[in-house]
């Protein structure tokens, strides 16, 4: 079957064009109801273009579940995609949806709206051409850029599909394990004093620099090199200073992590460095502490058991894409996978243009992407037919 007859340039449009439109509503964490605008738009699609829709509620926040009825309920395939973005600070024109012959510009191009607009239209044009053979759902999942992903448990728990499709920016390549993430701070505090005294206070910032050096060279340097430099330990902010000594400074890390790492494991290994400097300088207070939002492990995602699933993936995207190894970005997949259902990662545009200001998406990979869902889709059909 050439799956290319269904991709035509009225397809094509209707591919870009929706994108536009769900770019155009901003889903921001900063926004008035948040995901709530674009969730109502995916609903009216859904039910315009003929899907059973299931609606559920989340945090006050209605989200739709589109449904294509099998004749089993059983080995269920799931095409998920979040549709809130990170914020648009720097971004000029973010919620254009310009495009023109080549891309599609504006924030959530690439991560994820691109890749749930062509699992929409993948779905619908499954829904209008075959029958189906087991249940398929489209569910557009809430807050995953904040790691707010109650919906997501409680889908893959009650719904609890065998097998799921995350849509990420993975470049067209495929990925069926990846990293963990979370975030904690380094909080230092001192004693503020005036600038010509140096003497009378402890310096909060220079005890910070004293415990990123200390951790890096005794945790952080080691634990890379016996984990191949899979995992990653990365300061990306910091804060403190005043018109006097300093008496606070704090510094975020973003942490990624590899099966068998442990958030628990870190805050002990840390705390050992901390307190060696300590021992010596009883005026050294640092501490570690979790980032508020993320108290909560967001654990690596585990391969699949299947491994008939992991054939069908292959299959069905060769010639799209290749298999990668460890995908270095932190999905929702790891929650699928954690309530044991079997999942790949597979979408649109190339990571390093999510949460830039420079966000676009190549049509062409559009389209690409949603002939991947589709062969996936009808691999799947064939296999429990």
């Amino acid at each position: 079957m050439n799956i290319d007859n269904f991709y035509g340039s009225e397809c094509r449009g209707e591919l870009v064009s929706l994108l536009s439109d769900l770019v155009k509503i901003p889903s921001h964490k900063k926004v008035d109801g948040r995901e709530q605008q674009v969730n109502d738009y995916i609903t009216r699609w859904l039910y315009e273009n003929g899907f059973e829709v299931e609606e559920k509620t989340f945090g006050g926040i209605s989200l739709p579940l589109g449904i294509i009825s099998g004749n089993e309920n059983n080995n269920s395939i799931m095409l998920n995609a979040h549709t809130d973005t990170v914020g648009v600070e720097y971004m000029e024109n973010p919620f254009s949806g310009r495009y023109d012959d080549k891309r599609i510009y504006g924030r959530g191009t690439v991560d994820t709206k691109g890749s749930l607009a062509a699992m929409m239209i993948a779905a619908r044009v499954f829904k209008e051409n075959f029958k189906a053979s087991t249940d398929i759902f489209v569910y557009p999942s809430l807050h995953e850029e904040t790691g707010e992903c109650e919906a997501t448990e409680a889908i893959s728990k009650t719904i609890k599909p065998s097998y799921c499709v995350v849509g990420e920016p993975t470049n067209l390549d495929f990925y069926f394990f990846h990293k963990g993430l979370w975030f904690f701070k380094l909080i230092s505090k001192g004693l503020s004093a005036h600038l010509a005294v140096p003497e009378d206070g402890i310096n909060a910032i220079e005890h910070l620099f004293t415990a990123i050096g200390s951790l890096k060279e005794k945790y952080f340097n080691p634990r890379t090199k016996e984990k191949d430099g899979m995992t990653k330990f990365t300061v990306c902010s910091m804060r403190g200073g005043s018109e006097g000594i300093p008496d606070y400074a704090e510094a975020l890390y973003n942490r990624r992590t590899v099966p068998g790492e442990s958030l628990k494991d870190d805050f002990q290994n840390i705390n050992m460095v901390l307190e060696e400097i300590g021992a010596i300088d009883p005026k050294f207070d640092v501490s570690v502490e979790t980032y508020p939002g993320y108290e909560t492990e967001l654990m690596p995602m585990e391969p699949p058991t299947d491994e008939e699933f992991v054939d069908l993936i292959s299959t069905s995207l060769a010639g799209i894409g290749n298999r990668g190894g460890l995908f270095p970005g932190w999905t929702e997949g790891s929650i699928f996978r954690k309530n044991d259902v079997d999942t790949v990662i597979f979408g649109p545009g190339p990571p390093a243009y999510a949460h830039t200001p420079f966000e676009s998406l190549e049509i062409n990979q559009l389209v690409s992407a949603s002939k991947g869902y589709l062969k996936i889709l009808l691999n799947h059909n064939k296999r429990f037919v």
